[in-house]
């Protein structure tokens, strides 16, 4: 079996969920007035042509967050609540856009 890291997420009750990817996991948790979208936890994670959303929603003052580094089987991962498939045409357009940007800012 061939094993990966993942981050073991539990917030207050709920089941722990298995979050990995090929590429990248983010756990992003933003809390305060100021911030765009307040007290909200997102969970996602990236592959080559895949995005992934574990958690979408909010926390709260006083909730508990657990996160744990495990090695994994792929099969223990936690099933996401939504995959987004990304076309090479949509990736495409994200390399020529950032190329631009780079451009205008004289970086390339």
């Amino acid at each position: 079996m061939i094993s990966m890291l993942a981050f073991e997420i539990k917030i207050n009750d709920s089941a722990p969920m298995v979050v990995a990817a090929d590429n990248h996991v983010i756990a992003d948790f933003i809390y305060g007035v100021s911030a765009i979208n307040p007290n909200s936890v997102l969970i996602a994670g990236f592959d080559d042509f895949n995005r992934y959303i574990w958690l979408d929603g909010e926390i709260h003052h006083n909730d508990e967050v657990h996160i744990r580094l495990v090695d994994v089987g792929k099969d223990k991962v936690s099933v996401p609540l939504k995959t987004t498939k990304e076309s090479l045409e949509r990736l495409k357009e994200k390399y020529d856009k950032l190329q631009q940007e780079l451009k205008n800012k004289g970086l390339i």
